[in-house]
């Protein structure tokens, strides 16, 4: 064989040499990339699975039932001074399983009535899940009341350790308060970075 130049004699030798090691490395990678998307495809269905039983305790108001799904350390953050929050007097950022459950059992429940959920996505990719729904409920002056909610779930070892929250929180002021009321044109509807 005759080569063009000491470099290319070079490259052409290494390949020989290297060829199969090289190969089989590249065949190494993708046994290893593949392994990791089932390992991820397998997340992703135990994190589906997880977040669908947390929406099933929901319904059932148990506070016990519902924070046995959150971890220790678990945070719910809510839009800043959003409806919920202002009219109920709580905070928008709540943390613990047991304050998480708390308001989920019983602190809706001092503000919506007849409450129906329409769920209208639900996506997982590894840990995360997105809950997409449109809540229905019957606000406490008997006014009708319907927004729409995205949740982004974080699960960590079988359970949920963040949930991040995200509304129209100018619909959600005008439904509970009123287009009148005082906040629904100044609120700070986004929190502080």
């Amino acid at each position: 064989m005759i080569f063009r130049s000491a470099q290319e004699d070079g490259v052409r030798i290494w390949r020989a040499a290297h060829g199969p090691f090289v190969r089989h490395h590249r065949i190494h990678a993708a046994i290893v990339a593949c392994d990791e998307g089932v390992v991820n495809n397998m997340q992703t269905e135990q994190s589906r699975e997880l977040v669908q039983q947390v929406w099933t305790a929901f319904s059932t108001r148990e506070p016990d039932r519902i924070a046995a799904f959150f971890t220790d350390d678990a945070e719910w953050i809510a839009p800043r001074a959003n409806a919920t929050a202002v009219a109920l007097g709580v905070t928008d950022h709540m943390k613990g399983p047991a304050e998480i459950a708390a308001f989920v059992a019983h602190g809706m429940q001092r503000l919506y009535k007849d409450v129906a959920i329409k769920f209208l996505g639900f996506h997982a990719d590894g840990r995360f899940v997105i809950v997409e729904e449109e809540m229905t409920a019957t606000l406490p002056n008997a006014q009708p009341y319907r927004l729409r909610y995205c949740f982004i779930f974080e699960c960590r070892e079988g359970r949920v350790a963040r949930v991040q929250e995200y509304m129209d929180t100018m619909s959600g002021h005008r439904q509970v308060f009123g287009a009148g009321h005082p906040l629904a044109s100044s609120l700070p509807l986004s929190r502080p970075a």
